[in-house]
């Protein structure tokens, strides 16, 4: 079994070296996503005619830009149309996307989009006390627990995502990102012993299947 783990984690390292990105090509083919938000404070909150006919009580919304290059100025969007309906408040926090313009359109539309409340701070608190209980009760292993799940989520967000968005094929990223997951989740958690090695084993037959069976019914549907 040690032989055979061996082996997997030699291959694992071999596969993220061979299709680790180019920076330059992850970020050329990654599309705008919540990353380019800016933030914002609600200051004002108005009635206004809704551009969609079918659309009732819309809500036109002003907040101070808190961030980006527009950071001090006030931006506008609006809210309960029939595309989205959100609840906001005078003093809410919030993420917003900037709009393309076009100055030759008839019908001008808001200059920015709202993504979604300001929900950073709340998330730290929530990430510290869960930490917390776990190495509370968990002790040395919880810890160890907590160092595993950080370093999954370092082999997603360093190699799988960019990985993908650079091209590199969908199922051998994901086979090879969830190899290097599960090879430092258990040996962190629980050790390397015969039962760590027999699981990691396991999961890799299991992940293969997964795999395999993927591609068959992909290929058939």
């Amino acid at each position: 079994m040690a032989g055979l783990v061996g082996l997997l984690a030699i291959a694992t390292v071999v596969g993220i070296a061979v299709m680790w990105p180019d920076g330059d090509q992850a970020v050329e083919a990654a599309p705008a996503s919540g990353s380019d938000a800016v933030q914002a404070e609600v200051t004002q909150i108005r009635q206004v005619p809704c551009q969609a006919p079918e659309a009732e009580d819309c809500t036109q919304v002003s907040a101070e830009l808190l961030s980006g290059p527009d950071e001090g100025s006030t931006a506008t969007f609006s809210t309960g149309n029939t595309v989205s309906s959100v609840d906001v408040s005078v003093g809410d926090h919030v993420r917003l996307l900037k709009n393309q313009i076009d100055p030759n359109a008839p019908v001008q539309g808001d200059p920015y989009t709202f993504l979604d409340f300001e929900r950073e701070g709340p998330l730290i608190w929530l990430a510290i006390a869960f930490g917390l209980i776990v190495i509370l009760f968990g002790r040395l292993r919880g810890a160890m627990s907590l160092l595993g799940l950080g370093a999954s989520l370092v082999v997603v967000f360093a190699f799988v995502v960019p990985a993908m968005l650079s091209g590199t094929s969908p199922v051998l990223v994901a086979a090879v990102g969830a190899s290097a997951v599960m090879l430092l989740t258990i040996s962190l958690a629980h050790g390397l012993g015969a039962k760590s090695m027999a699981a990691i084993l396991g999961t890799t037959v299991s992940l293969a299947l997964t795999i395999g069976l993927a591609l068959l019914f992909s290929e058939l549907a």
